[in-house]
């Protein structure tokens, strides 16, 4: 089996998917999580007062990251990158910067094709008729069935050391939580405040321009859960792993733990 740090977290999440048709937001959520983490793109935040008599405003920009020059994307990132390969001293606020992302993406079966674009993921699936490409259906190969459950099994064993260190705040634990790379975003017990921003905006967007997306169903339509979708450690579905019962991911794990992972702890670069 090739190692899951191979492929990006929306390759893996394409794999491991229910019906294999994972919502547009779910993906472009997990790869921008992970170009902060690659330093590919950076946020910043400032405050704004335009008249002294009005309380300042905390406002987020996405602008390029340090390492956006040498880094190498994959075709399903570039849309995610282009505007500042283009000009790497632009920089846009968060809410204009998702408008822009989902413009220039378009529908997700149009993002699930960038992603199919590289030949390590293309191989875990038939290639369909065009009619079926066009309507979205993809279907695995034997390898790519094989693949999914090694996944599926992985992520779950994963989880269950992420729960642990949450209460084990070590040098040991940071190495390890560096040495996940994007897996970490895919972890039920993951959340990730910057994560749901991005997609709640997107939700935001869908509202008010009356448009739906067009992917299949969340994992197990956990419609309230932005940072899960595998199975948790205890056979049920990732809503949101360790929640409240409702469907909304709880805080355990490593943006309540692990000796600080909303402030950088390495393993997820400090990106929720």
């Amino acid at each position: 089996m090739p190692a899951l740090t191979d492929f990006s977290p929306a390759e893996l999440l394409l794999v491991v998917h229910e019906r294999h048709a994972p919502l547009l937001r779910q993906l472009l959520r997990l790869t921008f999580l992970d170009l902060l983490r690659k330093e590919a793109l950076s946020l910043e935040h400032r405050y704004s007062q335009p008249h002294p008599s009005d309380p300042a405003v905390l406002y987020t920009y996405v602008c390029a990251g340090p390492m956006l020059g040498a880094y190498s994307y994959l075709p399903h990132e570039k849309p995610l990158l282009e505007l500042f390969l283009q000009d790497p001293s632009f920089q846009t606020q968060f809410r204009q910067y998702v408008r822009m992302l989902m413009q220039r993406v378009g529908s997700v079966r149009a993002y699930y094709q960038l992603i199919l674009q590289n030949d390590r993921t293309a191989e875990l699936f038939i290639h369909a008729s065009w009619w079926r490409r066009l309507i979205g259906y993809i279907t695995p190969t034997t390898q790519g069935s094989n693949f999914d459950q090694f996944v599926r099994n992985e992520l779950i064993n994963l989880d269950k050391q992420l729960v642990r260190c949450a209460n084990q705040p070590t040098a040991e634990t940071q190495t390890w939580l560096h040495n996940l790379q994007g897996l970490l975003f895919l972890l039920p017990s993951f959340t990730s405040p910057v994560g749901r921003q991005l997609e709640t905006e997107m939700r935001e967007l869908e509202h008010v321009e009356g448009t739906s997306d067009a992917g299949g169903s969340t994992w197990n339509d956990c419609a309230d859960t932005f940072d899960s979708h595998c199975p948790s450690h205890d056979g049920h579905s990732g809503c949101g792993g360790h929640g409240d019962g409702h469907g909304h991911s709880s805080d355990s794990g490593c943006s309540s733990g692990c000796s600080g992972c909303s402030s950088g702890c390495g393993g997820c670069g400090g990106v929720d």
